[in-house]
């Protein structure tokens, strides 16, 4: 049995952060109330104050969640808010583990894909509590299959910002000011066809999974696994040697945590898969 939760620095950033939204807040009240502003820096005032307002009660909220903890048991999952009965989920209800990049978390969801649980990206040791998800997840699988995901892929920003190269381009047109701009659908190609998302190892070979493609490599072609070296971006890159082939090199973020992790289980996994083969013949 296992516990999960937020450390005391992680509570305490939450807090710095609410008070650095709160003292611009409290300015722009006192400027409003004690000042004599005009009618359009009055507006722009008050959309400011809705900004650090909404930006405020998402902060008290996830400092409220900062007090729960989530325990792992041979049973399951159990969710103790700090107010409030636990709730506990079955290993047998969980069917994935997905993650969410705009909202700091991930999804553990049932068979029918209804979200169970939220579990923060910022729990302390969350690579240990997502490695032990993933190793029941494993078992309820036919293929036997370990799925690791990217946590926060940077190429979904680019994605995202793609429609201000669309909207701005027939203003600026081709002039020194839209090279910038240029980048977005270059790192859009990038983020669609390249930038690793998930990784599913099974008993015959791995699959290297991007937003529309994927890459399947057979144990049977592979004669190990290393990490290359690190990226000047805090990527790792993996680096899978084939059998009369070039090396394949895929690219892992290393604040994702666990690129030892995927190495071990490539090399574990293609390991007991040629001893099986050769016990076979």
């Amino acid at each position: 049995m296992s516990t999960y939760g937020f450390s005391p620095s992680a509570r305490a950033l939450v807090v710095l952060l609410m008070i650095m939204t709160a003292l611009p807040f409290v300015g722009i009240l006192l400027y409003l109330f004690l000042g004599s502003p005009d009618t359009k820096v009055y507006f722009a005032s008050l959309l400011y104050s809705v900004l650090f307002v909404i930006s405020l009660v998402s902060m008290i909220r996830f400092y409220v969640r900062t007090r729960d903890h989530i325990v792992a048991s041979e049973e399951g999952l159990t969710y103790h808010p700090h107010t409030g009965n636990p709730f506990s989920i079955s290993w047998s209800q969980i069917a994935d583990l997905r993650p969410h990049l705009l909202r700091n978390r991930y999804d553990v969801v049932d068979h029918q894909g209804q979200r169970l649980l939220e579990i923060s990206y910022e729990l302390e040791k969350i690579e240990d509590l997502g490695a032990i998800i993933r190793k029941h997840l494993q078992g309820a699988t036919l293929d036997k299959h370990l799925t690791y995901h990217v946590k926060r892929p940077g190429g979904t920003i680019m994605l995202w910002l793609l429609p201000l190269f669309l909207v701005q381009m027939p203003f600026i047109g081709l002039t020194p000011r839209a090279v910038p701009l240029f980048l977005l659908p270059i790192g859009a190609v990038w983020a669609l066809f390249f930038e690793t998302r998930r990784i599913k190892i099974d008993f015959h070979g791995l699959t290297i999974e991007y937003l529309l493609r994927s890459d399947r490599l057979s144990f049977n072609d592979v004669r190990g696994a290393e990490l290359d070296r690190e990226g000047p971006h805090a990527w790792h890159f993996m680096r899978i040697e084939r059998i009369g082939q070039k090396p394949f090199k895929f690219e892992w973020p290393i604040r994702n945590g666990d690129s030892m992790i995927i190495r071990k289980t490539i090399e574990d996994n293609w390991r007991a898969f040629i001893h099986e083969k050769q016990t076979n013949l």
